[in-house]
């Protein structure tokens, strides 16, 4: 209750930076951290990427904040991120492959898992913003780069 009192409140400036700190309690849906400027944060399981140990110092970026100033945190990139390393994967699986891929956003969730290490929410989210941006097209279950 001790660290509770003293913590320093977060502001709506944190989201999005970066913080570290040290586990100071685990409970059974994630942990709490102390970070090193004094905030208070708690990172949930579903945003650990790995275990966490009490007294483990940990880097993490902060989702939110609280009312109260303290901070909800996740190890995992932000969605825009995961978009973007999502994109990314998808040009290169083009590029290796000469331009075409019999995969698009019809293809089996199961096989997309498979080949991308990611949900085809993600795969279909990754496609559309490649057609928005231009970079590639669709045509009887395949996607193909667009010529520059």
């Amino acid at each position: 209750a001790e660290l509770e009192t003293m913590a320093a409140e977060g502001t709506r400036e944190l989201i999005n930076t970066m913080v570290s700190g040290y586990v100071y309690r685990i409970i059974n849906i994630g942990c709490f951290l102390l970070t090193d400027e004094g905030y208070l944060a708690f990172l949930h399981n579903d945003d650990r990427k790995n275990s966490v140990r009490l007294g483990e110092n940990i880097t993490v970026r902060v989702k939110s904040v609280r009312e109260d100033g303290r901070l909800n945190v996740s190890e995992l990139p932000s969605m825009k991120e995961r978009y973007n390393n999502d994109a990314d994967q998808i040009m290169q699986t083009l590029r290796d492959r000469g331009g075409a891929m019999p995969y698009c956003d019809s293809t089996d969730p199961d096989m997309i898992r498979i080949k991308f290490h990611i949900s085809k929410g993600a795969f279909k989210r990754a496609l559309g913003k490649l057609m928005k941006e231009g970079k590639i097209y669709q045509e009887e279950g395949w996607t193909f780069l667009k010529e520059k």
